[in-house]
């Protein structure tokens, strides 16, 4: 055994093995093997049965992106805006092939050959193996990493869900980080450069923005611990020299997708990840409401379904299996076997802190085992810059449940409010835990600890990790109530039964994860001792580690998320609804799907122009619309964006039907007059009902949080009296005269809670008020344009032309053409969505200016007589960025090519 002095020779003797001028290429010709057959496994029925993985959200994205790519098949290039849904909007995160970046190709040799999304899983796990060899880990041992990293539960949820380019930037996140180990810690410049820019390009390719952020996170604190070595060991050149390279790589890296990111910058700002410009009833803060961003915060305690993954239940959607307790109490209430079928083979046991999910994030009892060890045996600086960041993730990923830390990060730290989901901050542990607990394995193999404490260091971590699986199992039941936020849904019965359930499952996987730390504590024991060699241990820990992540994954990733790849391919196929509305041959009318949630729905999509869709990245003024007027059954905002259509629920067992809208106002037209308005929040109340209100008895209103007796209102303005919200769409009135109210309270049939009620009066009641209605707006007579535009529209003298006409002549996604024809100057209003970044108009082939109206709208001025409009989707951000792209990926991929050759020419002379 070595002397445990060789310790503190060098900060990072832990990893480092001495170099050899001939390779091995065994381990690395079985590590790609095995990769291989562990995404084989998973994905069995792709190659075997013809089948494909049904994934939600991809069958949503299928519809969002049909009309884009129907025109790629058609034109040979990209459309870059979708009519499609949310009434029109660039499909830059919808569906967009960026041609410009050449390392595209890099990216499918990566992928093995493998088919979509089954090459995901091969790229996360040759990424994580990469990253263990820069870090100079026994590529056996590698192995282990890689499969820590790649079949954590999360990944495989992520899977079934379709999440698709959140695994591909997962997958090369270990590779960005392997160069620049190489860089700073092996001080291979260009190699570790190349290889940097090269993986950051496909990183920030896979278009997963938040994943990309998140990894700045980890190279944040890698960079900032070797800054403190740099310091300690007085090692500025090379640290400086090190920065400097990869942050070149890094730019060339960014640049090679300047497309992508170019269009996103600049379309990020219009979403609802941009600040409004709503200044009341909003909590806009330059980015995400805080509420939505912080909605799906992981629970304190939910930290131990890294350790054990049926802590809190798994997932909304549990497989029980036969002979549960839920399974055993529906037979004896008599249940129809069916019935009993589908609610036990998706049964509501997650009882924990999210909204929904779909699994734990489960990391493998014995990788938390080895992570817990290298607390103790590490004493590389590595240990700390790991065990901070993966400390900070997890706090964050707490959300609402460690407020104060989060309030800081969501206010003051860059663009951390530009992304929701604060749970999915959960993959930096994901990668530094793997790391850690290879890194601990590394340096057992290579005997880099104290003989003297190594026996004591192995038990503590046995008696930490065991210790609470085993405390969990016989005492957890005596502690949580396993009641989850759905379960006031079920009747008390079945309530009981789910609980037993949820302990059962807990007290299952307890002992499960206490057996594999047992296990894998014996085979390093034994290790230590001198009875069994390093191969054997490491063919335990790895056999160990696998069946342990294999068995869990499958609960989530398993045969039965497969289906027919015939079934997927004819899964949209026209309802009757459907088939009524297709019969219309006009190119460009909306549709409007009422029988679902229309904002959370890609499917209509396929077949329609949808006035709801499917996207996280939705222009934020469109979201206002639907929030403010649209969901509050404004009918003149559904005629304004044309809606000719609306699909209505005819009721239980029957088809949906397709209603015509006869109010649907087409694609344009002329408007007698114009209102201009001071701002965006008087914009957005002028396109829906105003009405004045005066509170009697005394009492006064809060409108917009303002105490006042009285006021004029829209749609858009929050206000209540005595408490009580008073929202007039809500409760269906129509207050067309002037009258007086007060407010009661019912009972909601449907919820079964007491609601505030306006009720027509004249004295009683929570509080008492009166209103007219002092405005109604009229979309087809006339148009609402914030005073910014007004230069546009101030020469425009009022008039009408019953003789005057403007219609769409030519329709492509990205190129629309009218003809007008009127006697005397116009404003005409167009029903499509203002996007002032990319869309230019012309008019009798020259250029001319637009403005935006209505609130989403666009309008412009048009000469009297006949006359050609084009508008043309031309943004800048792409074609500009695209060649620039083109230049940036050709200099990486020279580059990639020269120093491979170089290092293999070095390697045959060896």
């Amino acid at each position: 055994m070595k002397d445990h002095k060789e310790n503190k020779a060098d900060s990072h003797s832990t990893d480092h093995a001495a170099p050899s001028s001939k390779i091995n290429w065994l381990p690395y010709a079985v590590s790609i093997l095995s990769f291989v057959a562990i995404t084989f496994l998973y994905f069995s029925p792709m190659f075997t049965n013809n089948m494909a993985l049904e994934q939600s959200d991809i069958i949503q994205g299928q519809g969002a992106s049909k009309e884009l790519a129907d025109y790629r098949a058609a034109n040979g290039k990209e459309a870059l805006w979708t009519n499609s849904m949310f009434g029109g909007m660039p499909s830059y995160q919808v569906s967009t092939v960026y041609h410009g970046n050449f390392l595209r190709y890099i990216d499918s040799i990566l992928s093995g050959g493998f088919p979509h999304p089954a090459e995901l899983m091969f790229i996360m796990l040759l990424g994580f193996f990469f990253l263990l060899l820069a870090f100079e880990v026994n590529p056996w041992l590698s192995i282990i990493g890689a499969i820590g990293f790649s079949l954590s539960t999360y990944n495989l949820t992520l899977f079934d869900a379709g999440h698709n380019s959140k695994l591909g930037a997962m997958g090369y996140m270990p590779m960005v980080l392997a160069g620049t180990v190489m860089v700073y810690r092996n001080k291979k410049y260009l190699l570790g450069g190349v290889l940097t820019a090269l993986a950051v390009s496909l990183e920030v390719k896979a278009n997963h923005l938040q994943i990309a952020y998140y990894l700045f996170f980890i190279l944040l604190a890698y960079s900032i611990s070797e800054l403190v070595q740099a310091i300690i060991k007085k090692g500025w050149k090379h640290y400086i020299t090190a920065s400097a390279v990869l942050v070149i790589a890094g730019v060339f890296g960014v640049l090679s997708n300047l497309s992508l990111l170019w269009t996103t910058s600049e379309y990020a700002g219009e979403t609802i990840r941009g600040k409004s410009e709503l200044t009341t009833n909003t909590k806009s803060s330059g980015g995400l409401d805080e509420d939505y961003a912080l909605q799906y915060s992981y629970g304190k305690m939910e930290s131990l379904t890294l350790l054990i993954p049926g802590f809190y239940g798994g997932s909304n959607g549990e497989n029980l299996g036969s002979n549960s307790s839920t399974e055993k109490t529906l037979k004896e209430k008599g249940i129809p076997d069916e019935n009993i079928t589908n609610f036990v083979h998706r049964a509501p046991l997650y009882w924990g802190e999210l909204p929904i999910t779909s699994g734990p994030a489960y990391f493998g009892a014995i990788i938390c085992f080895l992570f817990v060890l290298g607390m103790f045996l590490i004493k590389d600086n590595i240990k700390w810059w790991l065990l901070g960041i993966c400390g900070l993730a997890l706090m964050l990923a707490w959300g609402y449940h460690f407020k104060w830390l989060s309030d800081i990060f969501f206010h003051y730290f860059p663009a951390y409010n530009k992304f929701r989901t604060v749970e999915m901050i959960l993959v930096i542990p994901q990668l530094c835990v793997s790391l850690f607990a290879v890194l601990t394995l590394n340096a057992i193999i290579r005997k880099n600890y104290d003989p003297a404490k190594v026996a004591r260091q192995i038990q503590y971590s046995f008696y930490i990790t065991g210790g609470i699986c085993l405390f969990i199992a016989v005492l957890g039941s005596t502690f949580f109530d396993f009641t989850g936020l759905s379960d006031s849904s079920y009747p008390d019965w079945l309530v009981k039964a789910l609980k037993e359930d949820r302990i059962s499952l807990m007290r299952m996987d307890s002992f499960r994860s206490l057996i594999f730390i047992s296990l894998a504590f014996g085979a390093i024991w034994f290790y230590v001792k001198g009875k069994i060699s390093s191969s054997i241990l490491i063919a335990s820990v790895t056999l160990l580690t696998f069946i342990d992540l294999f068995m869990v994954g499958k609960r989530y990733l398993n045969d039965d998320k497969f289906t027919d790849k015939s079934a997927l391919q004819n899964y949209f196929q026209p309802s009757q609804a459907d088939q009524r509305i297709l019969m219309d041959k006009s190119p460009d009318f909306r549709v409007l799907n009422l029988t679902g949630n229309p904002f959370n729905d890609g499917t209509t999509s396929y077949f329609h122009k949808s006035v709801g869709g499917y996207s996280a990245a939705k222009l934020r003024r469109y979201q206002e619309l639907y929030d403010y007027q649209i969901q509050k059954q404004n009918i003149s905002i559904v005629d304004m964006l044309n809606t000719r259509y609306m699909i209505v629920s005819e009721g239980e067992n029957k088809p949906p039907q397709a209603q015509p809208n006869y109010g649907a106002l087409g694609n344009c037209w002329f408007v007698d007059s114009v209102k201009v308005v001071a701002d965006a929040d008087e914009e957005l109340n002028r396109i829906g009902n105003m009405y004045e209100v005066a509170a009697l008895d005394g009492k006064s209103f809060t409108i917009n949080g303002k105490q006042i007796s009285k006021a004029i209102i829209g749609n858009h303005d929050k206000a209540s009296i005595e408490g009580a919200d008073l929202d007039f769409s809500r409760y269906g009135f129509s207050l067309e005269q002037s009258d007086t109210f007060s407010v009661s309270m019912r009972m909601n049939k449907e919820t079964g809670k007491e609601e505030n009620y306006i009720t027509k009066t004249d004295s009683s009641g929570r509080g008492s008020f009166s209103s007219t209605l002092i405005y109604t707006f009229h979309p087809k007579t006339f148009a609402v344009v914030d005073k910014r535009f007004e230069s546009q529209v101030k020469s425009f003298i009022p008039s009408v032309d019953s003789a005057r006409n403007i219609r769409l002549v030519s329709y492509q996604p990205n190129d629309l053409v009218y003809e007008s024809n009127s006697s005397k100057e116009g404003i005409a209003v167009f029903s499509e969505i203002y996007y002032n970044k990319g869309w230019n108009v012309w008019v009798n082939d020259k250029p001319a200016e637009y403005f935006r109206c209505n609130y989403v709208l666009r309008g412009m001025k048009l000469p009297a007589g006949k006359n050609k409009i084009e508008w043309k989707f031309e943004p800048t951000s792409y074609f500009t960025g695209e060649k620039i792209a083109m230049v940036s990926s050709v200099i990486i991929l020279l580059l990639l090519i020269g120093v491979v050759g170089m290092e293999m020419r070095k390697r045959f002379s060896n």
